[in-house]
């Protein structure tokens, strides 16, 4: 495996610090952090695609409770 060298701030690399756990690397830190993030993006997305899929079906049953109205009253 390849590596690098990334400069960081020294509050940064405390920040680091104080997230580790145990011997864990910096690298498991920051992947851990990175897939935190890609998980916590996922369910933002989820939630307002089913937010809009909800306004969507919630429309759609005002748009039949009149059309069944307007039947009822024919």
């Amino acid at each position: 495996m390849e590596t690098t060298t990334v400069k960081l701030q020294k509050t940064t690399k405390l920040a680091l610090d104080h997230l580790k756990l145990g011997n864990e690397t910096y690298n498991q830190v920051i992947n851990k952090l990175i897939q935190k993030t890609k998980k916590d993006h996922l369910r933002h997305e989820l939630i307002e695609g089913y937010k809009n899929r909800g306004e969507d079906a919630l429309r759609l049953l005002h748009e039949w409770d009149a059309a069944s109205a307007e039947l009822e009253h024919e």
